[in-house]
């Protein structure tokens, strides 16, 4: 049987059983869905679909929620345009005496610049290797409009399984978070298109792994946790400082001044498991 089979048994079988345990004995859950989403020239939702299978009443709760989305027209040389977008959800799942209440949690919309060239993965800290440390880096990045990554900084990064004084582990994510900047900065993008925004800072998790302990895959539950605080970007203004990266994965890039944009903030929509 295989390991995602498995899981999604034993979530069935945590959920089925749940009202055994009181919710304060339960922890929070969080689920990362990925997907594409097409929408029309009114930004209605013409089309989307998800990435990763999901049990029905998580489905259920998606498909109501993405459906009532309205966007802001996709402008390309002043004329509205069907779009399509990289998606990210974050669903969370909260321990309630009956079982758990399930809710939409956030979303956020992928950039449309896509990597033109092969990119240098980052230098894992051989101190890191040795202590078989994990690490998730999350790095904003200018890109021009050629392609080119004319700056680069993390912003926020956090060690999966570090053990050892804060002044330690303050160091080891240091050094994750040099590593990932000075790789980077070395990719190139793809050229922006007519009607883009010729200068782009997108948002990229970069992520260490060796041994176990690795962080969780798109479509899998986990356990909700903290990250230390985010870095100022010091190219942008005050007003684009915060940044919703809780949840992002290997490969989920986000714009800060992304195209699509909801009219309204997400439809939270709750239901019971």
């Amino acid at each position: 049987m295989k390991g995602k089979t498995v899981k999604r048994i034993i979530l069935t079988l945590c959920l089925l059983l749940s009202d055994l345990a009181s919710a304060e004995d339960r922890k929070p859950l969080e689920l990362d869905v990925s997907g594409e989403l097409i929408i029309d020239k009114q930004g209605a939702v013409l089309d989307y679909k998800i990435n990763a299978p999901l049990e029905p009443p998580v489905k259920q709760l998606v498909d109501t929620a993405v459906r009532k989305w309205r966007f802001e027209p996709v402008l390309r040389g002043g004329v509205p345009v069907n779009a399509k977008s990289l998606m990210y959800l974050s669903l969370t799942a909260m321990p309630v005496d009956a079982g758990y209440q399930l809710k939409v949690d956030r979303v956020r919309f992928g950039g449309t610049r896509i990597l033109a060239t092969h990119p240098i993965l980052p230098r894992y800290p051989l101190e890191a290797v040795r202590a078989r440390v994990n690490a998730e880096v999350i790095v904003a990045l200018r890109i021009d409009g050629d392609g080119k990554v004319v700056d680069a900084v993390a912003v926020r990064s956090r060690l999966l399984n570090a053990k050892g004084p804060e002044k330690l582990q303050a160091a080891l994510r240091k050094r994750f978070e040099q590593a990932s900047v000075i790789a980077t900065k070395s990719w190139t993008y793809q050229a922006a298109e007519a009607g883009d925004v010729p200068e782009t800072t997108v948002l990229l998790p970069v992520s260490y792994c060796v041994g176990e302990g690795c962080q969780t895959r798109t479509g899998e539950w986990r356990v909700a946790d903290a990250t230390n605080p985010a870095h100022p970007v010091p190219w942008l203004p005050a007003d684009k400082q915060q940044f919703d990266t809780d949840g992002l994965r290997d490969g989920q890039m986000i714009a800060v001044d992304n195209a699509i944009k909801l009219q309204a903030p997400v439809v939270v929509v709750g239901r019971q498991l």
